[in-house]
């Protein structure tokens, strides 16, 4: 969302909970989508509305104090709910790309991924739908409650209270320095852990300085910025999950023949509740692997060599002269 000059010179207190409410609303007009369709693109948005509503409560934490605790974990509950669901989707879109070309065992193994995943997908769509039943809709309402008001002192204050603007300036500064941490940290598309967190990083960042860029100097092309370092991180990450897929299925065929083989030498009473054999196209696989490990260092180097090593400090600057033209009082 973007605000207009005058919602951003709102006193903090009311501008905040304002945001909060909105991104709320696109929460919720996005899960009603989701309940009745379960589309890709529903999912998308309610995943976004409510990662941007929590970043927005975590960065104004001070100001929104009174929410409840248990309200805010079934928000982040509902969330986590719809992972599996996003993971599927990016992943069958991923095999579909990775299916074509030369490679006979890259097609095989992406065709045969594809099927083996997509027996999941009706177990996903179930488990969200009760999730935001259970979990989103009680949040929504509790919050929905809370952000609607808020205390304020019958007499003015001796010093005006800072607006919306000039609180979002002074946060852009530290979340801006934490994710320049972050990313001091990441050195190569194997830093799994490192580059997620640092995505998250950039995440905030975004959301927080998002509702004001269009009023201050040089916002849309930062956010343009963390936008592209967000997506590449994020294109890295999804290529992650694919790979712990892939290793837990082979994982899971290698212990299933060696359990096999154990029973052909060392006779053992058979396991009834066993899952039957399912044959493994490991050197497909193999070849899908190897696709997968080259678009990874493809998605990886647009952070390597616009971000890294020092070249966050550009970038940095860039946000502190932003921070600074929100906080002047005019």
């Amino acid at each position: 969302m973007k605000l207009q000059l005058a919602e951003l010179r709102l006193p903090a207190p009311r501008g905040v909970r304002l945001v909060a409410l909105s991104f709320l609303d696109e929460a919720s007009e996005a899960a009603g989508r989701l309940q009745a369709s379960r589309g890709a693109d529903d999912l998308h948005d309610f995943r976004v509305a409510v990662r941007r509503l929590r970043s927005w409560i975590r960065a104004f934490n001070e100001e929104l104090r009174d929410l409840k605790k248990a309200d805010l974990d079934r928000l982040k509950a509902s969330a986590a709910s719809t992972g599996s669901g996003r993971d599927l989707e990016v992943q069958l879109e991923w095999l579909s790309s990775a299916g074509k070309g030369l490679s006979i065992r890259r097609r095989r193994g992406a065709a045969w991924l594809s099927d083996h995943l997509e027996s999941r997908s009706a177990e996903s769509g179930d488990t969200i739908k009760q999730s935001l039943a259970e979990k989103f809709e009680p949040a929504r309402d509790a919050l929905t409650r809370r952000l609607s008001t808020f205390r304020q002192p019958v007499r003015t204050p001796a010093a005006p209270a800072m607006t919306l603007k000039e609180v979002i300036g002074y946060r852009l500064v530290t979340q801006s320095e934490q994710l320049g941490e972050a990313l001091g940290h990441v050195r190569s598309p194997a830093d799994e852990q490192l580059a997620h967190q640092a995505r998250i990083m950039a995440k905030r960042l975004r959301y927080l300085l998002e509702p004001a860029a269009s009023n201050v100097r040089g916002g849309d092309s930062a956010v343009t910025k963390l936008r592209a370092l967000q997506d590449s991180l994020g294109a890295v990450h999804d290529l992650h999950v694919m790979a712990h897929t892939i290793r837990e299925i082979l994982d899971t065929s290698a212990a299933r023949e060696a359990r096999r083989a154990s029973r052909s030498i060392l006779p053992q009473p058979v396991d009834e509740s066993e899952a039957a054999p399912v044959m493994v196209p490991r050197a497909d696989l193999a070849a899908v692997a190897r696709r997968l490990n080259d678009d990874m260092e493809r998605n990886f180097a647009p952070v390597r060599d616009g971000w890294l090593d020092g070249r966050y400090e550009k970038f940095g600057e860039e946000i502190a002269v932003i921070a600074r033209r929100l906080r002047a009082r005019r």
